[in-house]
């Protein structure tokens, strides 16, 4: 599972960069032989020209499905956590499904 964390407004620091990749690892972890990729986007939530709200958006590459999930909030952290929750339990559905 290869994790790939982009930015579009938002530089990203390293103590986020290693707590989404920490975070990742954990809940998906379990579906790895299953995941392709998973990219991590962050930006302005849409509307907030200030740029207090940041946007998680979380992309999971299952073979050969693709699901998107996002949060926003105004800490990062909580976005991250609140968006990789959501990530892990979409998976889970889907492969329950047994339609990847």
């Amino acid at each position: 599972m290869k994790i790939q964390i982009s930015k579009r407004e938002r530089d990203i620091p390293d103590v986020l960069r290693v707590h989404v990749e920490r975070r990742l690892g954990l809940a998906l972890s379990r579906f790895a032989d299953q995941i392709g990729r998973v990219i991590v986007r962050f930006s302005h939530a849409d509307g907030d020209t200030n740029g207090a709200h940041t946007r998680c958006r979380i992309e999971v590459a299952l073979r050969p499905r693709r699901l998107d999930v996002e949060d926003t909030d105004a800490d990062l952290f909580a976005a991250v956590n609140h968006a990789t929750e959501r990530a892990s339990r979409s998976v889970a559905r889907a492969l329950a499904q047994g339609r990847p």
